[in-house]
């Protein structure tokens, strides 16, 4: 109800409210967002980046439930480029864009990816997880080059 009456980045912040009583996995409520954003649009209230990377991370898990790689890839690039977000906002765009690279069987990609997102954030929990990926991304590439060495020639 205070949300109605108030205006601007005071009715985003109530906005905010709201959404977040509702969790952080809400779904459906993409014209809220919209909302907040364009209500925050000089992002005083830190709420417009905020939404816009959140808005922009369900976009990609989106393209990927749909096997759009190549969109998701592209989608990821193309906000890493423009918003230029920090810590772990970026390491969750890089690391939806490692997953779309992993389903398209680009190793090199992957690591890449999952290396950066990584160097964007490897304190906490998700930190731990993707190094260990990581490190098992390259135990298996490591067992793929192996396989495709040709074997030595027996001696005579």
């Amino acid at each position: 109800a205070a949300a109605e009456k108030a205006q601007g980045v005071e009715k985003a912040k109530l906005l905010d409210q709201a959404l977040a009583a509702a969790g952080d996995n809400a779904v459906g409520y993409d014209d809220l967002i919209k909302q907040i954003v364009g209500l925050d649009a000089g992002n005083q209230a830190g709420l417009r980046d905020r939404y816009r990377i959140r808005s922009r991370k369900t976009d990609i898990q989106g393209l990927l439930r749909d096997e759009k790689f190549d969109e998701a890839i592209a989608n990821a690039d193309a906000f890493l480029k423009d918003a230029e977000p920090k810590g772990a906002d970026r390491r969750d765009i890089l690391w939806l864009k490692g997953l779309a690279l992993s389903r398209k069987e680009d190793m090199d990609g992957t690591l890449a990816a999952l290396e950066a997102a990584h160097a964007a954030d490897p304190a906490g929990e998700e930190g731990e997880k993707i190094a260990q990926i990581i490190e098992q991304l390259k135990t298996i590439k490591a067992r793929q080059e192996a396989a495709k060495e040709p074997a030595p020639a027996p001696e005579k």
